[in-house]
């Protein structure tokens, strides 16, 4: 039976850069939130651990616990000394993940900076054991440093759809247009998200 908003997520240990964890214990009575970024430590992965240690107090406020993954160990150290937030060892290549199932996967503004082989191996990933998945990536001729997998749109789209996906565009639409008019930096992120869903 898949997990859902308010179930129990599964337990796990792992080594952080407050050192090692039980999640259970850990995370106590609270909310979790976990999220990742590429091999490559960038402009933009900081910006997104600023703005999300920025908003810490927001989760916190609301009971919710925030954990990254990330493969650099550099990042990792940046991500603790400097913003305040645990990050997880994590290698795309060798993580497994579990069978729990989720309502959601969440990968923003990672996959361009992933060889093609590596893409794929994320969008399995995000793809696996959810019911949704949001997800961005630069398009090619789009500005940024780092970008080896600049791909369009559908070129995503078909990857999910492998996967018994299929692009939700009422809420893509939506969304792009909510982030248009709100996004000061990152303007980008309105043209690249998207949401998917599966199918049946």
């Amino acid at each position: 039976m898949p997990l859902r908003l308010g179930d129990e997520a599964p337990d796990f240990r792992a080594d952080t850069t407050e050192g090692p964890i039980h999640l259970y214990g850990w995370m106590g009575d609270k909310w979790v939130m976990l999220f990742s970024h590429p091999k490559d430590f960038t402009p933009v992965c900081t910006t997104e651990l600023g703005y999300t240690a920025k908003l810490k107090g927001e989760f916190a406020k609301r009971g919710v616990k925030v954990k990254g993954y990330e493969y650099s160990a550099r990042a990792r150290a940046v991500a603790h000394n400097v913003y305040g937030i645990d990050v997880l060892s994590f290698d795309l290549n060798n993580f497994i993940g579990d069978s729990s199932g989720y309502d959601l996967s969440l990968c923003i503004e990672v996959a361009h900076y992933l060889p093609p082989t590596l893409g794929d191996r994320l969008v399995e990933l995000c793809a696996t054991n959810v019911s949704h998945a949001l997800f961005s990536a630069a398009h090619p001729g789009q500005h940024g440093f780092g970008h080896v997998n600049a791909q369009p749109r559908d070129y995503w789209i078909d990857r999910f759809r492998s996967h018994g996906f299929r692009l939700n565009e009422r809420a893509t639409d939506a969304l792009g247009q909510h982030l248009h008019q709100r996004l000061k930096r990152g303007f980008w992120l309105a043209e690249n998200v998207f949401l998917l869903e599966r199918v049946g």
